[in-house]
């Protein structure tokens, strides 16, 4: 393998490891967010960078920088737009914003639904006091990202 690159690229677990490998060099930032960015500029077909943003994007309850990456998915050979990202694209309607292009993508009618259900339960128990109404919403809700951005 030391002196035949081809044979590390078909490897299975180390060919998929130089797949991750950015295309150009850059200059690492501070800031790990523009690290993503400048990875997916130099390598947009790299799914883990866009996954760890994506992350990123959920995890700093920035629903609309998701909802704008959605188009996206296709070319990172998504089939389907992963539930979390389903769940951010329903709270960015439900703000009242136009919806952007999804890349030939719809969102999963049983989502739609579920998240009916969570604006009824929000609807019913908002006016307990706040600690039970906290705790009756993450009985139901608590492993979806409209708990996450709505309560923690």
């Amino acid at each position: 393998m030391l002196y035949n690159p081809a044979i590390v690229s078909s490897d299975p677990e180390l060919g998929e490891k130089i797949k991750l490998l950015p295309v150009n060099d850059f200059f690492i930032r501070p800031d790990a967010v523009a690290n993503l960015d400048i990875m997916l500029l130099v390598s947009p077909d790299n799914k883990k960078v866009f996954e760890y943003k994506m992350a990123w994007l959920l995890l700093n309850k920035d629903f609309k920088g998701v909802v704008y990456q959605v188009k996206r998915l296709k070319d990172m050979k998504y089939t389907h737009i992963p539930l979390h990202m389903e769940e951010a694209v329903l709270l960015f309607v439900n703000y009242g914003y136009e919806l952007p292009y999804l890349g030939d993508f719809n969102i999963n009618k049983e989502t739609e639904d579920r998240f009916g259900q969570f604006l009824t339960d929000y609807q019913l128990y908002k006016n307990e006091d706040s600690t039970e109404f906290k705790k009756l919403m993450k009985t139901s809700w608590e492993n979806t990202f409209w708990y996450y951005f709505e309560f923690k």
